[in-house]
C-alpha cells in the first residue's frame, strides 16, 4: 500500500487551484457591491485617519473602542492598512476570510479522519449570503468559531500546551469576531465533550481554558452600554422584540440564505451540485464500511461528531430569530446559521477517498472552480457601471465636502439588492469628509459630533435642495429620473455626465450650517 502522504500528493495542487480561484472576485475588482461593507469600511476609515488633516473627519466625528464583538474585523483592517492602506487592507483580511473557511474544513478533515478532498466542497461557503450582505465582521467571527472549535477537539483528544494556548487565545479571539461565533461556539463544545467523554481533569482544563473567552463576553453583554437597549422612544412595550419566520418559509430559503450570493441562478444551481456530491460521497462511504467493525455508540458518536454539529447549526438556523427589533435592530439572524450547518454537513462523509473515487468529487471541484470566476465577472460589470462614480469623486477638489444620492432603483444586475443605499459611505473612503450613511447607532469606532443634512439613505428621493444641499460643494447623483434643482434659480452646474451618473458643482462657497 502507498504511503498516505503519497496518495494525497494530488490534492495540493487541486486545493492551490481553487484558493487561487476563491480570490478572484476579491482582486478583480475595486469595490464590491456588498450591501453593509462600505458602512464597516468607513468605520474603520474613521478609526484609522481621524487625525488626518486631509480626510477632514476630526470635526464630524471623535473615535471609541468598545470593548464589544465585531472588533477583530475592525482592527485586523486597521492594522494592515498601516502598510497598505484602507482598501487593500480590507482585501487582505477578506482574502483571509474567504480562504479560512476551506481551511478550517480541510483541518477538520484531520480531526475527523475523513479524506482532505472533502475540504473542496467548502469552498464556494465562504461566498455566502452573508458574505453578499457584507457582514464581514460576522464572517470573520464565523473563521475564528471555526478554528476555536478544532482547537478544542485537538485539546479533548491530546491536551497538549500547543493546543491550550490556541483555545485560550482563539477563543478570546472569537468573542471579538461575533456574538454568533460566540454563541456557535459555546453550543457547540458540548456535542465535542459528548463525543470525546474526557476524564473530570481532562475536562476541567477545557472549562477553565474557554473562561476567560465565557466571562469576557459575559461583560461585553450584561455592563451598561447604548447599542443593547433599546432608545427612549420605545421604552414602553415589551424590552425584547423578535420575529420568527415560519419552518417551511425557513425550509424552503435554506438554500438562498446559504449561497445566494450574485443575480441569476447559477450559485443555487451550485448549492444543489455540492448537496449532491455531499450525498453520494456518504453512499460511497457507507457502502465501503468495512462491515466486520465492531459497532459501539460511543464510536458512532466520536466518529460522526460532524454530523452532530450539523445537527446543531440547523437547529440554530430554526430556532434563533430570524430579525430583532428591540433592544436593537438585528436583521437576518438565524439565516445565517446555514452555510455552517452545511460546512459540518459536508464533513460527514466518511472512507479513504484514492484511486477512480477521486473523480466522485468532480462535480463538486468544477463548481468550486466556476462560482468565484462567475462571482468575479458579476462584480466586474459592477465596477464598469460604478466607474464613472469613482471618477467624479475623484474629480472634487480636496477639503471639499460631497453629498452622494442615488434615486430609486438602487440596484444593480450584478446582486439581488439595493446595493447603492449605503454607497456614500464609498464617498468618504474615497475623499475624507462626513457619510450620512453609517453605523451611528451602534458601538462602533465612532461617535457623530455634528452632521451635515441629508436625506435618509433608504429614502434618497426625498432630497429637498432647500433642506440638504447648503453645505456641500458637489452633488453626485445617480438615476436623476427628475431635475434635482427643478425650475428654480440654483447655485449648482452640471459639471459632469456619464450614462446613469452625473456630478454636480456649487459656484462659490456653500452657506454656513
Amino acid at each position: 500500500m502507498q504511503p498516505a502522504r503519497s496518495r494525497d500528493l494530488p490534492f495540493a495542487p487541486v486545493f492551490l487551484v481553487l484558493a487561487a480561484a476563491a480570490l478572484a472576485p476579491i482582486w478583480r475588482a475595486r469595490i464590491l457591491p456588498l450591501l453593509d461593507e462600505p458602512n464597516h469600511l468607513s468605520a474603520v476609515f474613521i478609526f484609522h485617519h481621524i487625525d488626518d488633516p486631509w480626510a477632514r473627519l476630526g470635526s464630524f466625528y471623535e473615535v471609541s473602542i468598545p470593548n464589544v464583538p465585531y472588533l477583530a474585523y475592525y482592527l485586523l483592517v486597521h492594522l494592515f492598512a498601516h502598510a497598505v492602506g484602507i482598501e487593500i487592507a480590507n482585501k487582505i483580511v477578506q482574502s483571509a476570510y474567504v480562504l479560512a473557511i476551506p481551511l478550517a474544513a480541510l483541518v477538520w478533515t484531520r480531526r475527523t479522519g475523513r479524506s482532505p478532498w472533502l475540504s473542496i466542497l467548502s469552498f464556494p461557503l465562504a461566498y455566502s449570503f452573508s458574505w453578499s450582505l457584507g457582514f464581514h465582521p460576522f464572517n470573520v467571527g464565523v473563521a475564528l468559531f471555526l478554528f476555536t472549535l478544532a482547537a478544542v477537539d485537538a485539546f479533548l483528544e491530546r491536551p497538549r500546551k500547543a493546543a491550550a494556548v490556541a483555545v485560550a487565545l482563539l477563543g478570546l479571539a472569537c468573542d471579538y469576531g461575533h456574538p454568533l461565533a460566540v454563541l456557535s461556539l459555546y453550543l457547540s463544545v458540548p456535542v465535542l465533550l459528548l463525543a470525546h467523554r474526557p476524564a473530570p481533569r481532562r475536562l476541567g482544563l477545557t472549562l477553565l481554558l474557554l473562561l476567560p473567552g465565557a466571562a469576557l463576553f459575559a461583560w461585553q453583554v450584561l455592563r451598561p452600554q447604548v447599542a443593547w437597549v433599546a432608545p427612549p422612544q420605545a421604552a414602553e412595550g415589551p424590552r425584547v422584540v423578535f420575529e420568527h419566520m415560519p419552518a417551511e418559509y425557513m425550509l424552503r430559503y435554506f438554500p438562498e440564505h446559504t449561497l445566494d450570493t450574485v443575480s441569476g441562478s447559477l450559485d443555487l444551481e451550485a448549492f444543489w451540485v455540492l448537496v449532491a456530491s455531499a450525498v453520494l460521497l456518504l453512499a460511497a462511504g457507507v457502502l465501503a464500511r468495512d462491515k466486520g467493525a465492531r459497532f459501539t455508540w460511543t464510536g458512532f458518536v466520536f466518529r460522526y461528531r460532524a454530523a452532530l454539529l450539523a445537527l446543531l447549526m440547523l437547529g440554530l438556523y430554526f430556532a434563533v430569530p430570524y430579525q430583532l427589533e428591540r433592544p436593537f435592530a438585528w436583521w437576518f439572524v438565524g439565516g445565517r446559521f446555514a452555510p455552517l450547518a452545511c460546512f459540518f454537513a459536508f464533513l460527514i462523509p466518511g472512507g479513504d477517498v484514492r484511486g477512480r473515487k477521486v473523480f466522485l468529487f468532480a462535480p463538486a471541484l468544477l463548481v468550486a472552480l466556476a462560482l468565484p470566476l462567475h462571482i468575479s465577472s458579476q462584480y466586474a460589470a459592477f465596477n464598469d457601471r460604478a466607474r464613472p462614480f469613482v471618477r467624479m469623486v475623484a474629480r472634487a477638489r480636496p477639503g471639499t465636502d460631497i453629498l452622494f444620492l442615488s434615486m430609486l432603483p438602487r440596484t444593480d444586475p450584478a446582486v439581488n439588492w439595493e446595493v447603492y443605499n449605503q454607497m456614500a459611505a464609498w464617498v468618504q473612503i474615497l475623499h475624507g469628509g462626513y457619510s450620512p450613511s453609517g453605523w451611528f447607532d451602534t458601538n462602533s469606532l465612532f461617535k457623530v459630533v455634528r452632521h451635515l443634512p441629508a436625506p435618509p439613505h433608504r429614502q434618497q428621493e426625498w432630497f429637498n435642495p432647500d433642506v440638504h444641499a447648503g453645505p456641500y460643494h458637489y452633488i453626485i447623483v445617480r438615476n436623476e429620473l427628475r431635475p434635482l434643482f427643478g425650475d428654480a434659480p440654483s447655485p449648482f452646474h452640471l459639471v459632469d455626465e456619464e450614462g446613469e451618473w452625473k456630478m454636480y458643482e456649487r459656484d462659490g462657497e456653500p452657506s454656513p450650517e
